[in-house]
């Protein structure tokens, strides 16, 4: 009921600030004498605004509208107090370019025009602040335990809105504008972080295309931190309006505004390229904790620091040769140990005889919740996938994704590299060359396998389109090959895709190689477009209707998987050729971390940490495996290690890098961005002190030489392959 009488306030407030804007602009535009605008305190004269006054306050007007509609959608969570506030400053601006003199009052006390504008000048770049900051960072009054941090923020912002009013020739609107753009890309920060748990990343931007195309799978809801945000771009407004501002229109005074606005862009390109924001600064964006570290060193540091560290790190004592000698040495444990393997003899001579099909499933933000103490309402998991009992093997796989990403498993399965190695702001698929790179695809080309990849979504997400070739996947089937296919909440379900295989598998002779990249279960949790008969109803204690309705979408989206899982396994029993399955989960859903805290609130930060960066594996057969009991080998593994897990497990022949893996998974038993594991069972940091410390360095260097050496010519880090030059041996 309270929530009802709130809405209806909510709404007669927009529409006598709506009726109030519109009387105003009537005023402005001369359609009312200011004899009839005595009531709204209005002095001028009608007629006086300038058209870029009419603009803003249309602009503002139709904010209100949209505002109005979204009300009863109940499309906005700001409380009361947030959106008067909101009103208020749009009522207030509006009065100011109607001719309310206080500002102006204010700021003639002062004798030089240079000091007024001086006022102006750092209000506008305190509301740049707070218009970036505000709308998604609650805690920004934590950054002044981060005195560096806040300082390379104000810095830049003023440096930026310098630049842009002195391109503007000193106008309103080069102090308007960038507080413009603060807002937008602290919005689209508000809702990153609200939808994937996660800051915008530097590789975000090169996401775009990606982000649009699952975009409308969102409902976007207006806050209160976002309408304050709103806010002060107006407080920037009535600002820039208590100055007269002179345009100068010689030809040398527009020349020398230009080169200082290009003058301070270079200020902040050589700050950004010279300085070492994690060395000589201090400012870290941590993987596991990404969002936390935006918070408290603030936006652009952040955002900054993770640009630089998509530059590799070259290992320390790195060479060529040496790393080359160290993975020639894991390589060669694993063949002396392979060799005089019973099991792995008989797996060879099998697998050189039946040539079975391997499909890879990586299912979308697949994950058992059950590890969230059942989720205090005896949630047990995935029914069907919990119970199979002839796999080769399953278990716990830690990946470097959470709550989105979904590229970075697909390219730690497909290379087996660790983005452990990478940094925390880092998309390989849309930030590097994959040109050459070894891969499990194009490992199974190279032994006469046909190679096809699906996605029942554009074929432009993260870049497949370019990227799947340059790894030797031959077919790529997206979506405009699903146009009938049946949906669940308007995507693709995971059946359809695996009809899709099927299909495949029985199209030719040829031994085949899939890859089923699913989409069924993305994001978001809030569609309410489950049937009624398909909803779970489980009921976590205390977490709040909200994010019991997100839970149930989600565990419903899992159920269909699971169905979906059985009704294909059960389809490949009755296949007529041999078949692998390797299917996996890509990352858990955005809001696990909130059960996380609130079941596990005493724990150390490295198990707390690490169940949020896992999902779940299987491998499974549609014969015996020669030398495997069939019996559910469990293990944990990572993404990186699973392919070369699989190939090992089912006696196919390994590429000269997948053997180095094999050798150095005698002592790493996973590895993902956040930490390792030991093949004792213990979680690692990167910590010098423990057993495996030195195999972690080993993998870096490898990996090293593998990917990055690469891309290196008199030391200078390529972002593209070079002519005439070839990677060393990885298939």
């Amino acid at each position: 009921m309270l929530g009802i009488i709130l809405r209806i306030l909510m709404a007669l407030a927009g529409m006598a600030t709506i009726a109030h804007l519109v009387v105003l602009l009537l005023h402005e535009v001369g359609r009312l004498d200011a004899r009839d605008m005595r009531w709204m305190f209005v002095h001028t004269e009608p007629g006086k605004a300038t058209k870029w006054d009419v603009f803003l306050t249309a602009l503002y007007t139709l904010g209100e509208v949209v505002l109005l509609i979204l009300i009863p959608l109940g499309l906005t969570t700001a409380e009361l107090p947030w959106y008067v506030l909101f009103h208020l400053s749009v009522i207030v601006y509006v009065h100011a370019m109607a001719g309310t003199p206080h500002l102006h009052a204010f700021l003639a006390t002062m004798p030089h025009r240079w000091q007024r504008k001086l006022v102006v000048f750092c209000g506008c770049i305190l509301c740049c602040f707070m218009a970036l900051e505000f709308p998604s960072n609650p805690l920004f009054f934590a950054m002044l335990q981060s005195p560096q941090g806040i300082i390379v923020e104000f810095v830049v912002l003023t440096l930026f809105v310098l630049a842009v009013w002195l391109l503007l020739q000193r106008q309103p609107a080069g102090l308007i504008i960038p507080c413009m753009i603060c807002l937008a890309v602290g919005i689209v920060e508000y809702y990153v972080a609200e939808f994937k748990e996660m800051p915008l990343l530097p590789s975000d931007v090169l996401a775009l295309g990606t982000a649009a195309a699952v975009g409308f799978n969102y409902i976007y809801i207006i806050g209160g931190r976002v309408l304050v945000g709103g806010s002060f771009v107006i407080i920037c407004c009535y600002l820039t309006r208590g100055v007269d501002w002179v345009r100068s229109r010689r030809k040398r005074h527009v020349t020398a505004s230009i080169a200082a606005a290009l003058f301070c862009a270079g200020l902040i390109g050589l700050g950004v390229t010279q300085i070492d924001f994690v060395d000589d600064l201090n400012i870290t964006v941590r993987a596991w904790c990404p969002l936390k570290d935006y918070k408290a060193e603030g936006f652009i540091p952040a955002f900054i620091s993770g640009a630089q560290s998509i530059s590799p790190t070259t290992p320390l004592g790195y060479t060529t040769s040496g790393a080359e000698e160290i993975a020639q040495k894991y390589a060669d444990s694993y063949v002396e140990k392979s060799d005089a393997d019973a099991r792995r003899t008989a797996a060879e001579q099998q697998f050189a005889e039946e040539e079975p099909c391997v499909v890879v499933i990586m299912n979308e933000t697949f994950s058992d919740l059950s590890i969230y103490d059942n989720l205090h309402c005896d949630y047990q998991g995935p029914e069907y996938y919990n119970s199979i009992d002839d796999a080769v093997m399953q278990g716990t796989l830690y990946v470097s994704a959470y709550g989105g990403g979904t590229c970075n498993s697909e390219f730690e399965f497909l290379t087996g590299m660790s983005m452990n190695y990478f940094g925390a702001s880092v998309y390989p698929y849309m930030t590097y060359n994959l040109e050459g790179v070894g891969s499990f695809s194009q490992h199974l080309k190279d032994l006469g396998y046909e190679t096809t990849a699906i996605h029942p979504n554009l074929d432009t997400n993260w870049n497949r389109n370019l990227v799947y070739p340059t790894l030797g996947i031959d077919t790529f089937y997206s979506l405009d090959d699903f146009e009938d296919a049946d949906t669940l909440r308007g995507l693709v379900t995971d059946a359809a895709t695996y009809d899709k295989v099927l299909e495949i598998l029985e199209s030719s002779d040829e031994p085949q190689f899939v890859l089923d990249v699913t989409m069924q279960n993305h994001s978001s949790y809030t569609t309410g477009e489950i049937p009624e008969d398909m909803l779970t109803d489980y009921d976590p204690v205390d977490m709040g209707d909200s994010l019991n309705d997100e839970l149930n979408e989600y565990l419903s989206c899992i159920q269909a998987s699971d169905e979906a899982l059985e009704g294909f396994l059960d389809e490949l029993r009755e296949l007529d050729r041999p078949v692998v399955v390797v299917f996996f989960g890509d990352h858990q859903p955005y809001f696990t971390g909130t059960y996380n805290d609130a079941f596990y609130p005493d724990e150390d930060d490295l198990t707390h940490t690490m169940r949020l960066w896992q999902t779940t594996y299987l491998i499974w057969a549609n014969y015996d495996v020669a030398g495997a009991d069939q019996l559910d080998s469990d293990a944990d593994l990572s993404t990186n290690f699973l392919g070369a897990v699989a190939l090992d497990a089912i006696g196919a022949p390994l590429s000269t890098y997948q053997q180095t893996q094999m050798g150095l998974h005698e002592y790493l038993q996973a590895i993902n961005i956040i930490a390792y594991e030991g093949v004792d069972g213990t979680l690692y940091w990167d910590d010098a002190t423990n057993g495996y410390y030195q195999q972690y360095r080993d993998l870096w260097k490898i990996q090293y030489r593998y990917f990055f050496d690469f891309y290196r010519e008199d030391g200078i880090y390529m972002t593209s392959t070079m002519p005439g030059t070839t990677r060393p041996d990885n298939n």
